[in-house]
């Protein structure tokens, strides 16, 4: 049986502005984190512990996302340009 390993963004005011003025995907991806989203890797894991997949199957198909701890700390050079480009508008 196969299981599916999903990751969803919510899209809020934030996530739109950022689209419409360019934003890296980095930085929005941070937001979208921020804002509840739940990444392919975290949504493994939780499958994982749910016992309806391995860890090996799981780490076999989706990468690790550590990389979003870099995200999460452009978080707030995110949140400041936009509240800058907001401002300015």
């Amino acid at each position: 049986m196969r299981t599916g390993i999903h990751e969803l963004i919510p899209v809020d005011e934030e996530l739109i502005h950022g689209i419409n003025v360019g934003f890296q995907a980095s930085q929005l991806k941070a937001a979208a984190i921020l804002n509840g989203m739940t990444t392919l890797h975290q949504d493994g894991m939780l499958k994982v512990r749910q016992e309806v997949t391995s860890t090996n199957a799981c780490i076999a198909t989706v990468s690790s996302d550590m990389q979003n701890v870099e995200f999460l700390r452009m978080q707030e050079s995110f949140r400041e340009a936009v509240e800058h480009t907001l401002l300015a508008e």
